[in-house]
């Protein structure tokens, strides 16, 4: 943002994502950061002197609470705050598909806060969803951007582990009943539902084929599936093995959920 010096307020600045997203914005000098934290948040540690924090009591109304559905009222605030441009959680699909809103109730959401801020347009107010996968100038406004390092299967992926560290991985297909797990009240199945959205063409998952990349425009570097595998590998103690690190590959089992891998990858 070229001649400009915006002042950004982050809600959702700690955690594992959280701790990454603040580094990379208080590495921009023009920014002035502020965060909105709870008041018995662990993670306040954490937090850089460079940011300003703003700390609500525990008691604070629920409104305050930071579930995707309640970005709803932090949309309205920002409105009534003038903010030029609001970027809502996403960490994910395309949440316009609506084969991927059914699946799961994250991505339902999600979608949810898309459709809130295109009715905000008329006030002023613009914004950016991006949709990364697994894991911004004025172009971007209201728009989805989507990014992609490169696209593979599971199968691949289990391949390139197996080749990289010289050891054989177990393969367990699991039929994915999650649907009538999540249906019955397992919460846990949410999770497994959530994967299968990434990892099945279906519900918008993989990018490649049917949207133009725009990785180039913000200027990230090229990756590739045996990088991230190595870097991946390197974080969890392989190759100078420790004894744990050994251990966790050695007896490392690989589930796949059937049916989720992506049809179109596939030779």
């Amino acid at each position: 943002m070229p001649g400009r010096n915006p002042n950004l307020t982050d809600h959702q600045a700690t955690g594992s994502l959280g701790d990454i997203l603040l580094k990379s914005l208080l590495s921009e000098p023009a920014f002035k950061v502020a965060i909105l934290t709870r008041e018995s948040s662990r993670g306040r540690t954490s937090i850089p002197p460079a940011a300003r924090v703003i700390t609500t009591v525990d008691s604070y109304p629920q409104k305050i609470c930071f579930s995707v559905a309640e970005q709803l009222k932090f949309i309205d605030t920002a409105v009534a705050a003038g903010v030029k441009r609001y970027i809502p959680s996403e960490y994910g699909l395309d949440n316009n598909n609506f084969a991927a809103r059914e699946l799961s109730p994250v991505f339902r959401d999600k979608g949810r806060v898309q459709d809130y801020v295109r009715l905000k347009e008329d006030t002023g107010l613009t914004w950016t969803a991006i949709a990364c996968g697994m894991w911004i100038g004025c172009s971007t406004a209201n728009q989805i951007v989507i990014l992609s390092d490169f696209a593979t299967t599971q199968v691949e992926l289990v391949e390139t582990i197996e080749r990289l560290t010289s050891e054989t991985w177990r393969r367990e297909s699991v039929d994915p009943s999650l649907a009538e797990g999540w249906s019955k009240g397992d919460t846990a199945a949410g999770h497994g539902l959530t994967n299968i959205g990434f990892t099945k063409g279906t519900y918008g998952g993989h990018f490649e084929p049917l949207y133009q990349l725009r990785n180039w425009e913000l200027a990230l570097p090229t990756r590739d599936l045996e990088g991230v595998v190595r870097e991946a590998l390197r974080e969890v103690g392989h190759r100078d093995l420790t004894e744990k690190g050994a251990r966790q590959i050695k007896n490392g089992a690989l589930i796949l959920a059937q049916r989720s891998t992506v049809p179109e990858l596939r030779e």
